[in-house]
């Protein structure tokens, strides 16, 4: 009877000890594909990540392309409206490098010793007589015009005329003047009082429209 119980107990025990490791084991089993699918759903999550910040980056290098498409094309048509410009200012200016420096010469010979705003307002007395009808046509002509035989321009009479050093400042007047509106108020005549004949001045006064004084010169234009 004692073997009996014996023997039954260890049978209890046994069965007791199977359920305990099954159950062990069952939770190991359930805890293993807890951690398989965590695996699982963090890679296809990495995968998603990593594909969604591709294509966040395509975008983002997509954005740089198009905004450096678009201001290669502002600065295209920038430069070619610059260019337009230039053109068209070419087109424009008729005088030839013989005459622009007959200007220069005038200019500086003029206002020697002046400065950048005296010789553009110089400058643009000869180009108004030059688009004047009451003068000759090209630069050339209006600074050597004569009236009988005395000369329009009193440093062609006297010779100065030849003896100047051209300036850069001259250089960019003339410039200046040529690409510019004028400056003068229309002026077709200037004069230095303190060195001009009486006569002259006298002339001046009485049969033009005095406009302004600047740099040693008195500016006028015809009534």
């Amino acid at each position: 009877m004692l073997k009996e119980l014996k023997s039954k107990h260890r049978k209890e025990k046994l069965c007791y000890r199977l359920l305990v490791q099954g159950f062990v084991l069952s939770l190991l089993v359930l805890c293993l594909i807890e951690i398989t699918n965590h695996s699982i759903k963090k890679e296809e999550a990495m995968q998603w990540y990593t594909k969604s910040m591709g294509e966040q980056e395509v975008v983002y290098e997509t954005s740089i392309q198009i905004d450096r498409k678009e201001n290669m094309e502002k600065e295209k048509t920038v430069y070619t409206v610059k260019k337009k410009e230039e053109v068209k200012k070419e087109e424009e200016n008729l005088f030839t490098k013989k005459e622009i420096e007959i200007l220069e010469r005038i200019v500086e010979a003029e206002t020697t010793g002046g400065d950048f705003r005296s010789k553009v307002l110089v400058a643009d007395v000869v180009l108004n007589r030059v688009k004047s009808e009451k003068f000759p046509n090209t630069i050339e002509e209006v600074v050597f015009q004569k009236t009988g035989n005395i000369y329009q321009f009193s440093p062609v009479y006297d010779r100065r005329y030849y003896s100047v050093s051209i300036t850069k400042e001259t250089k960019k007047a003339v410039s200046y003047a040529i690409n510019h509106k004028d400056q003068s108020k229309g002026a077709l005549y200037f004069a230095n009082r303190s060195y001009a004949n009486e006569e002259n001045m006298r002339w001046f006064d009485q049969n033009l429209q005095y406009l302004f004084h600047y740099g040693g010169h008195e500016f006028f234009k015809e009534k």
